[in-house]
């Protein structure tokens, strides 16, 4: 029986390649330090979802409502961070190479998909096991948090 990536990939894959696509030429087109910006605000972006009062509005939605909620109270959080990272720190665009770009798109994207995870319930959403494995907080937390960081320092 011959397996293939085929048999476990499903939307989510997809959506995590288009993802890198996405970054990967925003980064070529705007600059590496965009990228670099997406990065703060996530984890500026982490720390003020912890503090919103979520909870409350979440009281009378389904998993996957809450989960909607969710990533759309984040999204709309690291744009803003983004929009204003990107005032505050008006440097000039370091326009790196296509490799180092590539890289800071993988490990801006996932960051991103580890965050995902980490608010959206499984039972919710269902994810392939291809993604749980690479992504997951319970597993590979540690990694996708120190990564972005030491991405953000040397490239």
């Amino acid at each position: 029986m011959k397996i293939t990536l085929r048999d476990y990939a499903s939307g989510d894959i997809a959506v995590f390649l288009g993802a890198v696509a996405l970054l990967f030429f925003w980064g070529i087109s705007r600059g590496k330090n965009r990228i670099k910006y997406v990065i703060l605000a996530s984890y500026i972006a982490t720390v003020l979802f912890g503090v919103l009062p979520i909870t409350q509005l979440e009281a009378n939605f389904s998993l996957r409502s809450s989960a909607i909620l969710h990533v759309g109270v984040m999204a709309a959080l690291i744009v803003i961070l983004v929009y204003f990272l990107q005032q505050i720190f008006r440097t000039s665009d370091t326009r790196g190479s296509a490799i180092q770009t590539l890289l800071l798109s993988v490990i801006a994207v996932g960051f991103l998909m580890n965050i995902l995870l980490t608010h959206v319930s499984p039972v919710a959403v269902p994810f392939s096991a291809i993604v749980l494995e690479l992504f997951s907080p319970n597993t590979t937390s540690w990694w996708w948090h120190i990564v972005p960081i030491l991405g953000i320092i040397f490239l």
